[in-house]
Order: structure tokens, then sequence, then C-alpha cells
């Protein structure tokens, strides 16, 4: 099974930050965890947080013992005379979204003609003397082939005189279609995420970290 983890500064600052791009080393080393996305943090090396990926054959996932608060207790490298030095961050299930694996492609690497299927019928628009004679209609079709497209997506085209060119007024639209369905699940899937920013709780940590290399304590 597939398991997508976000791990969030939660707002905080650079220290916090430096804790997400250190916790999402350890998930690497550790668990196999690949980076799927990162937003950048207020200094070189630092994330903001950081989706990560895991494989795991159990019907839990290998960072389902982190998910909540994780503390990091380390001297500020950025500024050595804080006096803080614990500093949290979060992990937490990233939000699932119809967006589903094609989060973050460009239409062109989901777009596949080849995945149409047209359906032709007998049009009551203009068409002259092929009204109700020929089969100028057309139904297109998009099976997705990708995961976050869990139904196909379908248009009709009865507005041009020949069957062939309904088709290609059918294909620009499902191609619009299939766009605007990406870039609306896109965005719903970034606000989702940045929602769960809010929601750091410093305190009551599931696991903690300690000193410059980042070792497991608890």
């Amino acid at each position: 099974m597939m398991f997508d983890y976000l791990i969030s500064s939660g707002f905080g600052p650079a220290e916090c930050e430096l804790a997400v791009a250190r916790f999402a080393d350890y998930a690497a080393a550790s668990f196999g965890c690949g980076a799927v996305s990162r937003v950048p943090g207020t200094r070189s090396g630092t994330y903001r947080s950081v989706v990560v990926r895991a494989w795991s054959d159990a019907d839990n996932g290998p960072l389902d013992g982190f998910l909540g608060s994780v503390m990091w207790i380390c001297r500020s490298p950025f500024r050595p005379e804080h006096r803080r030095k614990n500093w949290f961050i979060r992990v937490t299930r990233a939000v699932p979204s119809n967006a589903g694996a094609y989060t973050g492609r460009r239409l062109y690497q989901v777009w596949d003609k080849r995945f149409i299927r047209f359906d032709t019928f007998r049009s009551g628009g203009h068409g002259g003397q092929n009204v109700n004679k020929v089969e100028t209609g057309v139904r297109a079709t998009y099976s997705a082939w990708f995961e976050g497209f869990d139904e196909p997506v379908s248009v009709v085209c009865t507005s041009e005189r020949s069957q062939l060119a309904n088709k290609r007024e059918a294909v620009r639209l499902l191609r619009d279609l299939v766009c605007a369905r990406i870039a609306a699940a896109e965005a719903q899937e970034v606000n989702d995420r940045w929602r769960q920013h809010t929601r750091l709780e410093r305190g009551h940590p599931v696991a903690v970290f300690e000193g410059a290399s980042f070792v497991r304590v608890k």
C-alpha cells in the first residue's frame, strides 16, 4: 500500500523548518520514504513542509508511529544566543484529493488521445441534408488510466455539419474539461494541505529527537 505523509513546520521559525528537513532525511534513511513535494523555508536547506511517500505491505504505514507532534531538542544553529531549545513539527497523513497521482503534473503528462472513446449518433442539429440521416453527432469519453479520475469524463458535440468536425470539436472540449478538473483538484489539495499547517500542537510529542545530528531519544 502507498502512504503519503505531510511533515509541517506549522508556520514555526526557521528552526522548525530545519527540523522538517531533518525529519524528512530521517524518514528517507530509516524507512525509504521519498519526497513527493517540498515547500522551501526561509533559509537554505529548510522546508516549511515536505510530503513524503512510503510503501508498506501492512495496513499501517511506516510513519504512523510519528503521527502528531515531533520535538527536536537542539540549540538554534541560526540564533546561538536564543534560549529556546525545543522545536516542534507535525506529521500527518497527507490529505487525499481527487488529484491523486497526477498532482503537480502538467496536462501533457496525463492527456493521451488513445484513451478517448467515440460514440456517434444521429444529430438533430445543423447538418443540412444529413440531419437524421447519418450519425454526425459525437460523444467523446475520456476513460482515465491514472489514479484520481474515478469516473470517465464525457462531452457531446452536435454543432458541426460532419462527424469528423464534431470529433475535432469534442476532443478540444474534452481536453479543456480534463484540464479544468486537474486544476481544480490541485487547487483543492493545496488548500487542504495548507490548512494542516495551523494544527501544530507544541507539546505532548509522540517522538523526540536531540542534537545537531538529529538522534531519536524517544
